[in-house]
């Protein structure tokens, strides 16, 4: 038997034991998955926003305080992907787990009283770094040991978990805080435990994945592909500001169409981004992650753009569903894309970088655009900017393909060359 057969050998039998470290129903992960964003950042941060008018109007907070907290809970998640995704952060994947969900919860719970803004303001930057650790943890431990076949459905299903979050907490919380704000803490905080306590006995199965290539188990460096990528991704962040933070103030006081009819269509963008990774992952499965992330950009961008042309019912129910839907499957798809690209042992830190360029893009960009809208009083611009932002994102989506594949070109003459 020769060396090389031999080394074979053993890189199927460290690949079947990575494998084998999967429950013996692989969709248990990929709901662990769904369960941990669920609780991470579809209740830990989208839960707050629908707090807001009642925090506001039972004077807990002032409206400048009560904003600012959920400012506060997008800094702790940089701060959060940033430590997450570094190759030095030594706790293993099932405390850092099981920490941040428990963190996520408790930040609800400890909210029940206003005892002061600091206080909500140490919780809701805890609330946020917990999200950014579940993130940058949970998905690519999940992803990587989901076979390559079922990918895109495993992805789609783990980010419904936000999609879901902000479908709930868009009709469940405004209800559950008009009766009582100390009720609504309460009981998503302790809704938050519940999911915790049910995927608690999965996590400690998993370890850090570990390439069978000795080379790989180091720093990745950014190569042109994951760049671009990087880029494309920052771009799509820029083009969801406009719908995430002027939607529904354009509906309810740009068209004078009313709160309610704004918290409407706010709704449906909640349901469509439930719905969107799912449907993303089945198209990704068949298409790949590549074409399938470069339409989902367009088509985000046609759903930016629509209200520059079009104030209509249909139009605005159209430009809900597609922003909501493609919003979250761009996530999904990129998670998978960065799995395709990168060594198995260094997803974890490229995924961190995604994750924190996302977010420091998204809230500069939702500065920027806060700015230029005190400027210019226009809606219009707002979303225009934001549909350009995400055809760039689609061209330098475009480009990292375009560079993987002349990689992959150009690395196969050096590997058949004989040793």
């Amino acid at each position: 038997m020769t060396t090389s057969t031999i080394d074979g050998s053993k890189a199927a039998k460290s690949r079947m034991t990575e494998l084998q470290n999967n429950p013996s129903n692989p969709w248990r992960g990929t709901l662990a998955g769904f369960v941990a964003l669920l609780v991470g950042i579809g209740i830990g941060r989208f839960a707050y926003p629908p707090l807001i008018p009642a925090l506001v109007r039972q004077h807990w907070f002032s409206a400048p305080k009560a904003d600012y907290l959920a400012a506060t809970a997008l800094a702790g998640y940089v701060v959060g992907a940033f430590f997450a995704g570094h190759r030095r952060w030594k706790p293993g994947p099932s405390i850092t787990i099981r920490t941040s969900m428990i963190v996520a919860s408790a930040s609800f719970v400890a909210c029940v009283r206003p005892i002061g803004f600091d206080w909500f303001f140490l919780w809701r930057f805890l609330a946020g770094v917990a999200g950014g650790f579940l993130m940058v943890t949970a998905v690519p431990l999940i992803i990587a040991r989901t076979p390559a076949e079922f990918r895109g459905r495993a992805s789609g299903v783990i980010f419904t978990g936000i999609g879901a979050g902000i479908a709930a907490s868009g009709t469940l919380v405004p209800v559950l805080a008009n009766r009582s704000l100390a009720e609504a803490w309460l009981g998503i905080g302790l809704a938050s435990f519940v999911l915790t306590a049910a995927t608690w006995r999965y996590w400690p199965r998993l370890r850090t994945p570990v390439s069978t290539h000795p080379a790989e188990n180091h720093s990745i460096r950014l190569s042109a592909p994951m760049a671009l990528l990087l880029a494309a991704y920052c771009s799509a962040a820029a083009g969801f500001a406009p719908h995430s933070v002027f939607w529904v103030d354009f509906i309810a006081r740009g068209l004078r169409r009313g709160l309610a009819s704004g918290g409407h269509y706010w709704v449906i963008m909640g349901f469509a981004a439930a719905a969107g990774p799912i449907f993303a992952g089945l198209v990704a499965d068949g298409a790949g992650f590549a074409f399938s992330l470069r339409c989902a950009i367009v088509i985000e961008a046609v759903g930016v753009g629509l209200p520059v042309f079009s104030h209509s019912a249909w139009s605005l129910t159209l430009s809900s569903v597609l922003v909501g839907s493609m919003s979250m499957a761009v996530v999904t798809l990129t998670a998978g894309r960065v799995s395709e690209l990168v060594p198995i042992s260094g997803q974890k830190q490229a995924w961190g970088w995604m994750t924190a360029g996302f977010s420091i893009v998204y809230a500069a960009d939702a500065w920027g655009l806060s700015f230029l809208f005190a400027e210019t009083r226009s809606y219009g611009l707002i979303f225009a900017v934001g549909a350009a932002a995400l055809l760039a994102g689609a061209l330098f989506e475009a480009a990292s393909s375009h560079a993987a594949s002349a990689a992959r070109i150009n690395a196969k003459p050096q590997a058949s060359r004989p040793k």
